[in-house]
């Protein structure tokens, strides 16, 4: 989490940017009673976004000015944004430190990323965060330490900037999901460790939070265009016939066409299930905590049918897709918001971000 400055504004929107596309939302209201002011979506063009790294500044300028103009139900008037940073991008890990004065804190904290992260401390921008205590006689302290390339960031920067916006703070793609889900109806109580998988298009983000705080954020190479490919390779069909067919058949054992895509998919599959399991293991071994449940979540779920059910069977613990979002909180006949809410949840939590600090 970066903050740039501290002013007070009155209003801000969460812009989440995508390899594809442009997503952003506005909210208005307090934390407890919100709603959607302002949303829009637009495809970027091939070249602009490759892997969350932003190849071509003019276009993706180009591209911010046509979202602020298109937002429904009228164009954004704030400059004031609040933006993603790319997970894959930035480097994580928990460390322990001894009871500190606050004034002592940041200068232990850049010792740490001296030793821990695999970049110069002087090419980072550092962002950390206390984690609650596994108990109250516990003597040392554990920090959630981030890392993210100076040059990433700056970038952006200035391609906001150049877009006539004012970024006020850029935020981890996995605070703001976790922030945005908490909202959502029947979100598990907050005192129960949890794991989301996020299923996005490129790559998966595997996230453990207690407390509502991120204790584990890592992203695994095993995406749903890994799932499309090996199906496209062992059916030799072309892609948009692996995402009907995914979300006709869709990982059912009980079918033929189901237990072939099963087949099919063991590769990509088996490696996100090593993936979540490690993640499990780092976190109850630090922690001392157990993952009672598994949360997905994805931009498109619709192409993961059954998907909960075989992952739950071969993991042994429960798993459930998680929605949920109240349909009075988006503006009436708006135009951009489908059957896939959940395409907008990270923007939405950056968004929400706005309500909980006073900028």
């Amino acid at each position: 989490m970066l903050d740039l400055f501290k002013t007070k504004i009155n209003k801000a929107w969460g812009l989440y940017i995508t390899d594809r596309h442009l997503r952003f939302i506005e909210v208005g209201g307090d934390p407890k009673n919100w709603e959607i002011s302002c949303v829009g979506k637009i495809n970027l063009a091939p070249g602009t976004v490759e892997n969350g790294l932003i190849k071509n500044g003019e276009l993706l300028k180009n591209a911010l000015e046509r979202l602020r103009n298109e937002a429904f139900p009228a164009p954004i008037k704030s400059p004031y944004v609040i933006v993603n940073l790319a997970e894959e991008h930035s480097f994580s890990r928990i460390i322990q430190l001894p009871p500190l004065a606050k004034n002592e804190f940041d200068e232990a904290i850049k010792w740490e990323v001296e030793s821990n992260i695999p970049l110069p401390v002087e090419k980072v921008y550092i962002s950390w965060q206390l984690l609650p205590k596994k108990d109250t006689a516990e003597k040392k302290e554990s920090v959630f330490l981030a890392a993210t390339p100076k040059n990433i960031i700056d970038n952006l920067l200035e391609i906001l900037r150049s877009a006539k916006l004012i970024p006020v703070a850029i935020e981890s793609e996995s605070t703001a999901l976790i922030r945005s889900l908490a909202q959502t109806q029947s979100f598990p109580p907050p005192e129960i460790p949890l794991m989301v998988v996020n299923l996005k298009e490129y790559c998966s983000h595997i996230i453990v939070f207690s407390s509502r705080v991120v204790i584990l954020s890592t992203t695994s190479e095993n995406s749903s265009q890994k799932f499309d490919a090996a199906i496209e390779n062992a059916f030799r069909i072309k892609q948009e016939d692996a995402e009907k067919f995914r979300q006709r058949i869709g990982w059912n054992m009980n079918e033929e066409l189901g237990r072939k895509l099963i087949e099919a998919t063991e590769i990509p599959f088996s490696a996100l299930q090593k993936d979540i399991a490690g993640s499990i293991s780092f976190f109850s071994s630090n922690s001392g905590k157990e993952i009672k449940e598994i949360l997905l979540t994805g931009e498109k779920y619709h192409k993961w049918k059954d998907f909960d059910k075989y992952l739950e069977k071969e993991m042994g613990l429960p798993v459930k897709w998680h929605g949920g979002w109240n349909p009075n909180i988006w503006p009436l006949n708006c135009p951009y918001v489908t059957e896939e809410k959940e395409e907008y949840n990270i923007a939405i939590g950056l968004a929400l971000r706005k309500l909980e600090e006073d900028f």
